[in-house]
């Protein structure tokens, strides 16, 4: 039996969780034995135990933009020793033969891998802002990998030109939605919904959909704005902050805050548009794609990730990251178009069914375990 000690950056349900959730799913069906380390309990948790996976909690010296200064960083290199003793204890006890990292922002597990002779793979979700001393050391790190999974053709071709004589595996994003609902029904307002689902941060853009809501109030006030996430732990203040800007532009009968729901589905049922307002390259946004399988019209900046799932004006509409004016008439002609908004719903259920679907992810990924085996 295949022992593995698989490491996540987090115990939400966002994006990259679900691709862990979906990844520890083929590895148990393949009869591995799976150990998880999480940082700190949360839902990803609660569903792994109810199936029976063992779960624990550890901090795995996280690499975050809030670290990035002297002090940050001396606190990330004790991390990163108190997580190489306690990484070291759970592969000599389990007798560990494969460690498998589900971020680029956990360099632990390749570390340990190398030290130990155990076999490593990197599962990469980011595609970094800046190519500085980070981007260097974390090739480094995954250059310690036997192979290495991206998650889009946009995160491939960044970390292809960083890492060397490494085969990447591109394998998107398997769909399964989480049926699950404690949050409470909301029943539709006779208005537009225009949805926005995600981590609360300022690259996801809910500072820039909230200035594109006050253009968009300039010509029409028939929609509502609901935004859906919650920031990382230490980072409340970014929510605060925008809580405040809606206030100071007068915005609060538009912009409604539903913090993190576990019935998103649902939610994208009532909405009309989901828009992905996100500031900067995002590796294969989860939002687009669930709402492209409810078969919700996606608007999305025309940024790296979003622009790899939809096409302008035929799975969804792009609009430019940097010009909220010309947005908000873009959306608000799309909202006067509701045979282009079905036109779009039609295409994108096609790219889905076509590109991705859960069958063809537990595919590739039994094909890459087979060769690693």
């Amino acid at each position: 039996m295949t022992k593995v000690l698989f490491l996540h950056s987090a115990s939400d349900l966002y994006g990259s969780s679900r691709v862990a959730l979906n990844t520890i799913r083929v590895m148990i069906n393949r009869g591995y034995e799976v150990k998880v380390l999480l940082p700190y309990p949360g839902p990803l948790s609660e569903l792994l135990l109810s199936a029976g996976t063992r779960v624990e909690y550890t901090n795995l010296a996280v690499l975050r933009r809030k670290y990035l200064s002297l002090f940050g960083l001396i606190n990330r290199a004790v991390k990163f020793i108190k997580a190489w003793a306690y990484l070291s204890q759970c592969t000599k006890e389990m007798q560990i033969d494969l460690i498998y990292t589900n971020t680029s922002v956990i360099w632990i597990g390749a570390f340990v891998a190398r030290l130990k002779g155990i076999k490593h793979v990197a599962h990469l979700h980011e595609i970094p802002s800046n190519s500085g001393l980070f981007t260097t050391c974390t090739a480094w790190f995954m250059n310690k990998s036997e192979v290495i999974i991206a998650v889009s053709n946009g995160v491939k071709s960044f970390w292809s030109k960083r890492v060397k004589n490494i085969e990447i595996h591109r394998v998107y994003n398997g769909f399964d939605f989480l049926k699950n609902s404690n949050n409470g029904h909301l029943p539709k307002p006779d208005k537009f919904i225009l949805l926005a689902v995600g981590r609360l941060q300022a690259l996801k853009g809910q500072q820039y959909l909230i200035e594109i809501t006050s253009y968009l109030m300039e010509s029409r006030s028939d929609f509502e704005v609901w935004i859906v996430g919650s920031a990382f732990r230490g980072n409340e203040a970014y929510e605060v902050g925008l809580k405040k800007e809606v206030i100071r532009r007068k915005l609060e009968g538009q912009i409604k805050f539903l913090g993190q729901r576990n019935d998103v589905p649902q939610l994208l049922d009532l909405a009309d548009i989901l828009i992905h307002p996100s500031l900067n390259p995002d590796s294969l946004p989860t939002s687009i794609l669930e709402a492209l399988h409810a078969g919700t019209p996606v608007v999305a900046t025309d940024l790296l990730g979003a622009n790899e799932i939809i096409g302008h004006q035929k799975e969804g509409l792009l609009i430019p990251f940097n010009n909220a004016l010309f947005s908000a008439k873009l959306i608000s002609d799309l909202l006067d178009k509701p045979a282009l908004r079905k036109k779009m719903v039609q295409a994108g259920a096609e790219l889905i069914k076509n590109h991705f679907t859960l069958e063809k992810f537990n595919h590739q990924m039994n094909s890459i375990f087979s060769d690693v085996e």
